[in-house]
């Protein structure tokens, strides 16, 4: 089966929890009404505590600042109880604002203490929390160190042993360590067995299944597929039961027997169908899919990808939609429907670049992330300074001259720290803008050699038809590589110019298709620009419907006309291609038109949340409205 459609994942039940002693629900604005009320320190200390837990499920940067209080007064008070519980609140606060270094500092303060204190509950939960930090770095090794070092401060808590040991063996699972993984997992199942826990007993069971799915050991993977169904009937677990039918289904693709493994999917789906869990019924959809294919079944196959394609883009599950469109592309090129599988492959890619340009604007904001911080801890450690300066006043307002020496020292540090600071977020500035160009330049000449071999097979092939998809196929390269070109050129690598971008685009399609009977009217705010998020698709867009207008636009004696106008409002973007012909014939739809083109524009047009309007007013209209949202 194709790795896109089926990733194995962990059904967990262990969370994040500073420790087990606060796990109340607090109400937050009750707390922080009787806050200020509370004279005695100890009180205020423990209802600062309070508010800091209640608001890591809130808010982050508020828990961050009630922890930070807290902490204050319990250093003043010589509160050690109330420091370990500040320090862990603080650390909880930061790992949720992906601060990691800061967390574990926090972290370490918390345990340093609660050793003094003895506190083997605390100590537990602050290991606990330590690893769970190392888990989302990626430092598998020390946060699989830390798990352990919890269980050692646990003592007769069956629960609390099941969540860390549930830690534990998802370190295994992620390191590929199945067999160790396995041996927890059933150490996990004995407790939920003695516990009469059937509900997490179902968990358990799946997690030994996905094991043994990727040891390949399907016969054990069944085995305890159909124990998990099994609980899962005899509580009434609906959305347990869907998920097991779902993975008998694929083990009984895999073992070759496909009529079974389509019953259970199809038990599967009915029970999902029910609860109306989108999710399921989208990887059903797909394992059907994929025993359709193994048959040869290729109409079943495409319609169960189809379906699975709507549930995907409902849930937004790019890498899932993605992989179906391969697997669609694939059907049709093993039918030798080279037409139909090139369409399907060009929307894989769309979803590729997409989640190539998340991946890359989430590094240029890691980076982003990294010169805001270094700027806020200028500032901080401007104000320490700023406050040293003002104490060393006051001490030495009766020696006039050691004060000025004092105050000239200052000076020169504050001058080396903004120079330091200045440098340092400047360099960091310079690096980001850097790094983007070279992705530009990069692409831009991957895109150049990508037209080159597209113009090179277009001079080959002798049908006209496979000459016009050719020639489409280089416009629409064309268009994205003159993006990466302003945007490498330009002074501004976050944004371009659409006038700027679309003439040569414009200039480019008249030039390919024209044969000097069509007039090109150009209307493009000056003013109009657009994100690398938005330009590229608008420019695909673009090329879609010129392309169009040029090839079945007016016909005959009368000069034909061809406007294209693009306009900037304050939140939206309203680009519009008309002509002077004919017009749409009656009952016209872009959404039931076959025109591979126009179902492009389609897609485009949906990835940018636009409207598309089709009207005829003295020939074919057609008005893209989108919004001007920050991502585009």
């Amino acid at each position: 089966m194709n790795k896109y459609i089926v990733k194995p994942v962990l059904s967990t039940f262990v969370f994040l929890a500073a420790f087990t002693g606060a796990t109340a629900q607090i109400n937050a604005d009750s707390l922080l009404m009787g806050l200020d009320t509370l004279q005695n320190d100890s009180a205020r200390i423990d209802r600062l505590n309070k508010l800091a837990f209640e608001f890591t499920r809130k808010d982050y940067n508020i828990a961050r600042m009630l922890a930070d209080s807290s902490i204050s007064l319990s250093k003043k008070t010589s509160n050690m109880d109330g420091l370990s519980n500040a320090f862990q609140y603080a650390g909880l606060s930061l790992h949720y604002l992906s601060d990691f270094q800061r967390a574990l500092d926090y972290y370490d303060s918390a345990r340093q203490i609660a050793l003094i204190l003895n506190d083997s509950i605390r100590l537990s939960s602050i290991y606990n929390n330590i690893g769970m930090t190392y888990r989302i770095k990626g430092d598998l090794d020390l946060a699989l160190e830390n798990f352990y070092l919890s269980m050692n401060y646990i003592k007769g808590d069956s629960n609390r042993v099941a969540s860390r040991l549930g830690n534990i063996a998802t370190i295994y699972f992620m390191q590929e360590k199945y067999t160790e993984a396995i041996e927890v997992f059933q150490q996990i199942s004995q407790i939920f067995k003695q516990q009469g826990n059937l509900r997490y007993l179902i968990s358990s069971y799946t997690n030994l299944a996905m094991c043994y799915m990727e040891m390949k050991d399907y016969e054990e993977a069944e085995h305890y597929n159909k124990e998990a169904l099994k609980v899962a009937v005899s509580e009434n677990d609906l959305r347990g039961q869907a998920r097991a039918y779902v993975t008998l289904g694929r083990l009984a693709g895999f073992r070759g027997s496909f009529s079974e493994a389509i019953e259970y999917l199809l038990k599967g789906k009915a029970v999902a169908a029910e609860i109306g869990d989108k999710d399921i019924l989208m990887h059903a959809n797909a394992e059907s899919g994929s025993v359709f294919r193994k048959t040869g079944e290729t109409e079943k196959a495409v319609s169960s990808f189809a379906t699975a394609i709507n549930y995907a883009e409902e849930l937004n599950a790019k890498p899932q939609l993605e992989g179906y469109y391969n697997e669609i592309s694939g059907l049709y090129r093993d039918e030798g429907n080279f037409r139909k599988a090139y369409s399907y492959l060009i929307l894989k890619n769309a979803i590729s670049d997409s989640l190539m340009n998340e991946q890359k604007l989430k590094q240029i904001e890691e980076l982003q992330t990294k010169y805001e911080t270094e700027k806020k801890e200028q500032e901080i450690s401007l104000l320490k300074t700023g406050n040293d300066l003002k104490q060393s006043e006051i001490r030495r307002q009766a020696a006039q001259r050691n004060w000025l020496i004092a105050f000239i020292l200052a000076v020169m540090i504050i001058a080396v720290i903004l120079f330091y600071y200045y440098k340092k977020t400047r360099d960091a500035k310079a690096r980001i803008e850097e790094l983007q160009r070279e992705v530009h330049h990069r692409v831009k000449n991957n895109l150049a050699i990508i037209r080159r071999l597209v113009e090179v097979a277009e001079e080959t092939v002798e049908d006209n038809k496979g000459k016009e998809s050719l020639k489409s196929l280089t416009n629409r390269v064309s268009s994205m590589a003159e993006v990466h070109s302003l945007l490498y050129l330009g002074r501004n690598v976050a944004s371009i110019n659409l006038k700027e971008y679309l003439g040569p685009v414009c200039d480019n399609i008249e030039a390919s298709l024209n044969d000097n009977r069509a007039e090109l009217v150009r209307s493009i705010d000056s003013k109009a620009e657009a994100g690398f998020g938005m330009a590229v698709p608008l420019g695909l867009i673009i090329n879609e419907l010129l392309t169009n207008a040029f090839r079945h636009g007016p016909s005959g004696e009368e000069k034909a006309r061809i406007t294209l106008s693009v306009k900037q409002s304050d939140d939206r973007l309203i680009l519009k291609v008309s002509d002077n012909g004919k017009g749409f014939p009656e009952g016209f739809s872009p959404e039931k038109s076959p025109s591979y083109g126009l179902k492009l524009v389609k897609s485009l047009a949906r990835q940018l949340n636009g409207v598309i309007r089709t009207y005829n007013n003295g020939g074919a209209n057609i008005e893209i409205e989108i919004p001007l949202t920050r991502n585009n």
